[in-house]
């Protein structure tokens, strides 16, 4: 479950290092059982095994390093190398869409919930990525697992809330929209929900009774 577990190594490795150069002096100044006559062409032998070696964790050192050159390289190593990990498949939806590659976000994200779908988030971003798609249905569907994955859930709610509004299914969409607001959201995200819920009883209203003579 971890991203970018190599860390992990660091620093046991500097142990393994220290011992290894000790090893490597042990032998280079002839202390060492490895230093007898027999050692393949000496310490010349010596010298190019450890030097190859050295250049074989430089180059891969290299390219993994290549793989932090932006969160899209990051995240596509991530998966390809954990392809059942949920944090890898979701925080590569999350870069796909930030960078419009809408359509693989939502197959990022398709992946990200076939794995765990409980997690809420997920299915609300799948349906913010169908959304920018124009898979309004496909949308929806999405919003509403996100809501009963994670109740809480302001922003599913309140995308949910919205989607029906374009919808015209006032009742529902206000009923989201009210949810959405009853969880205390902060108050930018209060305020456009309130103008929704606004609009929706204004278009609920019945309209005014003319007037006699």
């Amino acid at each position: 479950p971890v991203l970018m577990a190599e860390r992990l190594a660091y620093l046991p490795s500097i142990f393994a290092c220290v011992l290894a150069g000790g090893l490597y002096a042990r032998l280079a100044a002839g202390r060492g059982p490895g230093a007898s006559p027999g050692w393949p062409f000496g310490k010349a032998g010596l010298h190019m095994i450890v030097i190859l070696a050295v250049a074989a964790m430089g180059a891969r050192t290299f390219v993994r390093a290549g793989d932090f050159h932006s969160d899209l390289t990051l995240y596509r190593s991530d998966t390809r190398s954990c392809p059942r990990s949920v944090k890898a498949a979701y925080n590569l939806g999350n870069a796909l869409s930030r960078d419009g590659f809408q359509e693989e976000a939502a197959a990022s994200f398709e992946r990200a919930v076939s794995l765990a779908p409980w997690l809420g988030i997920a299915w609300s971003n799948l349906g913010s990525a169908r959304l920018q798609l124009g898979r309004m249905d496909e949308a929806e569907d999405a919003y509403r697992e996100a809501v009963k994955a994670d109740p809480t859930l302001v922003t599913a709610r309140a995308s949910l809330a919205g989607l029906l509004y374009l919808g015209g299914r006032l009742d529902e969409a206000l009923a989201q929209a009210q949810a959405a607001l009853d969880l205390n959201p902060p108050e930018g995200d209060a305020a456009q929900l309130r103008e929704l819920i606004a609009r929706i009883r204004k278009r609920l209203s019945p309209p005014p009774s003319a007037a006699g003579p």
